[in-house]
């Protein structure tokens, strides 16, 4: 119990630390064009999502129907170039081919957006895993006598990985939020200003919520952090010893230790899913209805020959690509707190001082006696242990050293 105690008063303590954005920097240094290539990717798979609405709002307007067609100049030169309406209108696939055609350029985009985020996590996740382990080599003795061995192996694996997570999906995915707004806003504008408005009414309500969840589930956050830490301790101890518990008996006093620790980790997992399961129902409630008041009101405008038909079509499918993009916004910032409590918790760890190098590191491997000579130890608060210690163990002869607790044998 002493140790969890202990661990929890560090974990405290290391939570407060800022991050270390000179951290950050370094970390993306060098890599700028790879963290460039998926916004442009975004930007370019957005745009080829967002023609096709368009698409088919021509054809159902001006091709299939009588209606002018209202479209950039570039469009109209494109349209006569095949021909002209008249000639769309006897060939109607021609515009199903054009809607193919967006998919395919949508897809292309969408996989260079997924190959650059992946390849700039995982060099990122390589670089900072590297730079963890040689620092921990690298930490004094002491450094290591006063920290637990699972929350070093957790700071070194599992919060790597939630920051490796966060570069590789929810980066990436701001800036999918920020082209489907940017874009589905001009384009919207173009057709009709008090129906876009209408469509970005229940943005701000998304936008706020998400803030709101984002502040209530961060403490969260920080406590499933902490009680994984301290269970991913007890495991280690509990394995590390596992001839010591066996020897003397101790089974069910290491269950009791884990099976506190497991619950206080369950109870937090648990209060994880609560919270995101009312996120995602309410918001799912609050894209739902807008798509149905959207749906409304164009229908009404249609049926007053405000609207036509094709213009409907269009905002149904841009209110859907914009609004479920945003409500992500949540689970962004969700994992942006993750991914700040990691990287502050590998941050400590980096600005841990290193032992200065005695020029006695070798890559040979070790051989030969162990010699004890005149050997001396007291603990930092003065009790001496060893005193004028001398002895050698012979390489390959096996020495058992037998004691009480805290009378010197590590």
């Amino acid at each position: 119990m002493t140790s969890t105690k202990k661990a929890g008063k560090k974990e405290e303590t290391q939570i407060k630390k800022p991050v270390d954005w000179e951290l950050v920097r370094s970390l993306f240094r060098g890599r700028w064009l790879l963290l460039l290539a998926p916004f442009v990717a975004t930007a370019g798979a957005y745009v080829a999502a967002y023609i096709s609405p368009q698409i088919i709002r021509i054809s159902v307007d001006s091709v299939i129907g009588n209606l002018p067609i209202q479209a950039p100049d570039w469009v109209l030169n494109m349209i006569e170039s095949f021909g002209g309406r008249s000639v769309l209108a006897r060939n109607i696939w021609i515009c199903s081919l054009a809607v193919i055609a967006a998919a395919i350029a949508n897809s292309i985009f969408v996989y260079i957006r997924g190959r650059a985020s992946a390849i700039l996590c995982e060099d990122i996740a390589k670089d900072l895993s590297e730079r963890m382990y040689d620092h921990l080599q690298h930490l004094s003795y002491q450094y290591h006598v006063d920290a637990e061995t699972g929350d070093l192996l957790q700071r070194s694996s599992s919060d790597v990985e939630t920051i490796r997570r966060f570069i590789g999906m929810q980066f990436v995915e701001l800036a999918r939020i920020i082209s489907a707004v940017t874009l589905g806003v001009i384009i919207m504008l173009s057709m009709d200003v008090s129906m876009t408005l209408v469509t970005l009414s229940i943005a701000p309500a998304i936008v706020i919520f998400s803030v709101i969840f984002f502040k209530k589930v961060q403490v969260v956050f920080k406590e499933m952090d902490e009680s994984e830490g301290r269970l991913s301790n007890v495991i280690q101890e509990s394995l590390s010893g596992v001839r010591v518990v066996r020897a003397f008996g101790q089974q069910k006093q290491e269950m009791n230790k884990f099976d506190a620790g497991n619950g206080e980790f369950r109870k937090n997992i648990i209060k994880i899913n609560d919270l995101m399961g009312f996120f995602w129902g309410f918001t799912d409630m609050l894209t739902f209805a807008q798509t149905a008041l959207v749906i409304t009101l164009s229908v009404w405008h249609v049926s007053r020959g405000d609207f036509s038909v094709g213009t409907m079509i269009a905002f149904s499918s841009y209110v859907g690509m914009m609004l479920w993009p945003l409500r992500q916004l949540g689970r962004i910032l969700v994992d942006m707190s993750k991914a700040s409590v990691a990287l502050a918790r590998v941050s400590e760890v980096l600005a841990a001082p290193r032992e200065p190098d005695d020029g006695r590191e070798s890559d040979k491997p070790l051989s030969g006696d162990i010699v004890f000579d005149h050997v001396s130890f007291a603990y930092p608060n003065g009790r001496q242990v060893l005193s004028d210690i001398s002895f050698t163990a012979k390489q390959g002869q096996t020495i058992a050293v037998l004691g009480s607790t805290g009378s010197g044998k590590s």
